[in-house]
């Protein structure tokens, strides 16, 4: 099965970009399992801190920390639970000096903050250790296994070249995680990964037209078999 995306504004960005921006919140169904507020430097509930919790917009994607994020300004402050402040500066100035940094979500399934960043060209995320405070550069959004193991980001970027055009697979691990599997695509993008079970993700892979005016969108799979991680065209 196949379907066509014709671009426009910044392109495949764009369109991706889209896509986040529509699902919305996410957050626990209930108030009862919501992280509740606390003051900077309190301790998250034990009940809260496993809970994946996250939102389009950094005010709501805050109240998910439980205390332990906050912005001051330029300032964005993530509180590690080994007492350790990590401070995030940005930077409004126009050129290649510009940062931002935006929180995005408490993963409380593999004990991790989220924040994005944009550059004046691109942009990535740091995925911040929330025990210990250390920070991992992800090329895309993760996306966490059924078991909580192993998370997966794609970025596409086919007009611009800012971003890469990259699937990874990391294992969770601390104080960072581990890259198990990491493929740059040529002459393609991968996007809306989503795991079928511990070992199959489903991704979408988009491939321009010859005339560069739309691009055709096909399913793709992303298999560990034998220990070994392996794209293919079919699912088994």
């Amino acid at each position: 099965m196949a379907w066509w995306h014709t671009p426009g504004g910044t392109g495949a960005r764009t369109l991706l970009t889209a896509v986040v921006v529509s699902m919305g919140c996410s957050r626990p169904d209930s108030a009862a399992e919501r992280p509740a507020a606390a003051a900077p430097g309190a301790s998250v509930p034990r009940a809260a801190a496993t809970v994946d919790c996250e939102d389009t917009a950094e005010v709501g994607a805050l109240r998910c920390a439980g205390g332990r994020a906050r912005r001051e300004g330029p300032r964005l402050i993530i509180q590690a639970d080994s007492g350790r402040t990590v401070v995030l500066q940005d930077d409004s100035t126009e050129g290649e000096a510009y940062v931002r940094h935006e929180y995005r979500a408490h993963l409380g399934s593999i004990g991790a903050h989220l924040v994005e960043v944009t550059y004046y060209e691109g942009g990535a995320f740091l995925l911040v250790d929330a025990r210990t405070g250390d920070s991992t550069r992800l090329s895309g959004r993760p996306v966490v296994s059924p078991d909580r193991r192993r998370f997966v980001t794609t970025s596409m970027d086919l007009e611009a070249g800012y971003d890469p055009n990259v699937i990874e697979v990391w294992r969770v691990a601390s104080p960072r995680p581990v890259i198990e599997f990491s493929h740059q695509a040529e002459g393609w993008g991968p996007s809306d990964a989503a795991w079928r079970d511990t070992a199959t993700v489903e991704l979408r892979k988009h491939e321009p037209t010859p005339d560069h005016s739309a691009y055709r969108t096909t399913p793709l799979w992303l298999e560990r078999v034998g220990g070994r991680w392996a794209i293919r065209d079919s699912a088994r």
